[in-house]
């Protein structure tokens, strides 16, 4: 059996990218893309203002700041496909960003998901 030298997950998530890029072109592969924001806009859609900041306790998460959380990570793995998509190696592997309160008002973090 002929060695096989490992392949780097970095380099597995590349090849994936690049094929998909090559396979489809862009009006096949947006609404793939935009299709989790369009299901999480649907389930946000009727939730107010206050209930957007409403939390059970200080530790569980408002809507507003899942929806903030949504923007932020949505915003850290564009920059990871790209960095990909020339070559260079990620910072790693972990997408799990932080807690963050969020003093957008509850429109403006709604618009951001469909914009950003």
């Amino acid at each position: 059996m002929a060695f096989k030298p490992r392949v780097y997950e970095e380099e597995r998530v590349r090849s994936y990218l690049m094929t998909q890029g090559a396979k489809y072109g862009w009006l096949e592969l947006w609404p793939r893309v935009m299709e989790g924001r369009v299901d999480y806009l649907n389930a946000i859609h009727a939730v107010t203002p206050e209930q957007a900041l409403f939390r059970i306790d200080v530790e569980s998460w408002s809507i507003a700041e899942i929806a903030h959380h949504v923007i932020l990570w949505s915003k850290e793995v564009q920059r990871r496909v790209e960095r990909l998509a020339v070559g260079e190696k990620p910072d790693g592997l972990n997408l799990d960003l932080p807690h963050e309160v969020t003093e957008l008002p509850w429109g403006e973090l709604r618009a951001a998901i469909v914009v950003d």
